[in-house]
């Protein structure tokens, strides 16, 4: 790219008080390569909101009760893009994700132009719970097999995302399953997409994710979209 983008960071955290507060420390010690960090506090009751007030150059977004993690990435993605992002840089608020692995996003934007760049873990059991690498695995590829493109982490949280990319589709979910349903949509409109390998940090945290109730929401979201591919004789125009 010819010029420095715009780019902020996007963080949505839901009971996070013990990771939170690391976690923007060394986040913001990146500016100004990055231009603005922005949480998404989504209902936490533990005081993760008063932990990130007291960061300085943080901006805070503050849902009223749990919506989901969906809910809250959207709440900052129109945060960005009325602000005049170029791109949104999204981490998981519960250390999962490394400040330290910011720069491999921004060479590999700044060397070449994408819509959306995804962080790829290793995905192996040796890393990951039994149900975390099999809910990974099973979406990722099925996935590949609707797009015609190889995913190998379809559930990263770790992302560089255009802003314009953003403004293309309409994302109509709330949970977990919202970051397949942005990959998806993005693949049917033939965006640019990349990754960018990070390390697999998997530690004692608690998930939030809710196993069967966001793998049955997953799976509704998918076969809204396919009937939505086959209804304009398009399935994922790539090129």
């Amino acid at each position: 790219m010819n010029s420095q983008p715009k780019i902020g960071v996007l963080i949505p955290a839901y009971n996070v008080a013990d990771k939170i507060g690391e976690l923007l420390s060394k986040t913001t010690t990146y500016f100004p390569l990055i231009s603005h960090v922005c949480v998404v506090d989504d209902g936490s009751d533990d005081g993760t909101d008063e932990i990130v007030k007291s960061n300085k150059g943080v901006f805070l977004i503050q849902h009223p009760k749990n919506r989901g993690k969906g809910a809250a990435l959207r709440s900052g993605f129109s945060y960005f893009i009325r602000k005049g992002y170029d791109f949104i840089l999204t981490m998981d608020g519960d250390g999962q994700h490394r400040p330290e692995d910011i720069p491999s996003f921004l060479q590999k934007i700044n060397h070449e132009y994408f819509d959306l760049l995804i962080g790829q873990r290793e995905l192996s059991l040796r890393l990951l719970p039994l149900d975390r690498y099999l809910s990974n695995k099973l979406s990722s590829v099925l996935i590949s097999i609707l797009s015609n493109f190889s995913v190998k982490d379809s559930q990263s949280g770790y992302r560089l995302i255009s802003t314009k990319l953003l403004q293309k589709v309409t994302l109509s979910t709330c949970r977990y399953e919202t970051e397949s349903e942005l990959l998806l949509k993005a693949l049917r409109i033939g965006a640019k997409i990349d990754f960018v390998p990070i390390p697999t940090i998997y530690g004692k945290e608690k998930s939030h994710i809710h196993r069967l109730p966001d793998v049955i929401r997953f799976m509704r979201m998918v076969s809204k979209i396919v009937v939505t591919f086959y209804s304009y004789s398009i399935f994922f125009p790539l090129n």
